[in-house]
């Protein structure tokens, strides 16, 4: 099937329209957040916004729960969204409708999910249909459809996405998303790094981290390890040395730190065996008074 036999408009009395139509860029005001459901778990946070539980008001929930989290997605995504998509309802029928929608115009996401082998079905916005057909893919795939548009004309609402697989399949149908507008979606917040940690993370990394490292790090890292050089007169496509078959010990060509900075300082035009630093009273080399130049790295 070719993809533009996917767009098309389904009237619907005059109450509501959906379509897989693109949207359109231009001066549109950015989208503004909804609601989202996780159809078959807790509530969570997801790009910064809250998604309800699947217990939540306002909703009317079709087809039963199933939940592995043992499955490995395909792509891999964060904790958050990972749990949602692989709680979900599932069966040939399954729906989820959001009531009590105010009137405007909104733009609806589904989460699908495959937890074993691939299935067919549609999948429906307001009893049109909006994606025909759809392969679930292998087990881990999971998509993020949408959007499609809805416009809600009267007081009183209802969204209503529905898969339905008669004879062909069954659905996982995960999470639905709502963003009113159809003004671009705002950029969702990116993680930041921990600039200054609190009592309590500091007191845990002192307490569950720190004594695993200084257990078990030297013990992992302290006969082999890769460096990778490029560039300033390094032999291109080189692979020099290796290790037995679980990266324990040094198999062939070992080169010592000391041999790895003379190499890296003849590189940079200097003797390993000529630069010093005054400490302590006496000169002293970075290679001690160790290290080759390992020329079989060299172009």
């Amino acid at each position: 099937m070719s993809p533009s036999t996917l767009h098309r408009f389904h009237s619907l009395a005059s109450v509501a329209f959906a379509s897989t139509v693109p949207l359109l860029g231009g001066h549109a005001a950015e989208a503004t957040f909804h609601r989202a459901i996780n159809l078959n778990g807790p509530a969570l946070r997801i790009d910064g916004q809250t998604w309800e539980a699947g217990n939540t008001t306002n909703l009317v929930v079709v087809g039963d729960a199933f939940e592995n989290q043992l499955v490995p997605l395909k792509p891999a995504t964060d904790p958050s969204r990972a749990r949602m998509i692989r709680s979900s309802r599932w069966g040939s029928k399954v729906s989820a409708e959001l009531t009590g929608v105010p009137a405007g115009t909104y733009q609806v996401f589904a989460y699908v999910w495959e937890d074993n082998h691939s299935e067919q079905f549609d999948l429906l916005l307001n009893d049109a249909v909006v994606v025909e057909k759809f392969h679930s893919g292998n087990a881990g795939a999971w998509r993020r459809l949408g959007p499609w548009i809805s416009t809600l004309t009267n007081a009183t609402n209802s969204l209503r996405i529905a898969a339905r697989g008669p004879g062909h399949g069954a659905a996982n149908l995960s999470g639905i998303e709502v963003w009113s507008g159809t003004g671009p979606l705002p950029k969702p917040v990116e993680p930041r790094f921990v600039t200054a940690p609190t009592a309590e993370q500091v007191a845990f990394f002192e307490s569950r981290v720190r004594p695993v490292l200084a257990e078990h790090c030297y013990e992992c890292h302290s006969a082999c390890f890769s460096s990778w050089l490029a560039g300033a007169g390094v032999r291109p496509g080189t692979v020099y040395g290796s290790t037995d078959d679980i990266g324990a010990t040094v198999a062939e060509n070992r080169v010592h730190v000391h041999d790895f900075h003379a190499t890296i300082l003849h590189l940079l035009g200097m003797d390993h065996e000529r630069l010093t630093f005054r400490h302590g009273g006496r000169d002293y080399r970075l290679t001690d008074v160790h290290g080759n130049v390992v020329q079989a790295l060299l172009a």
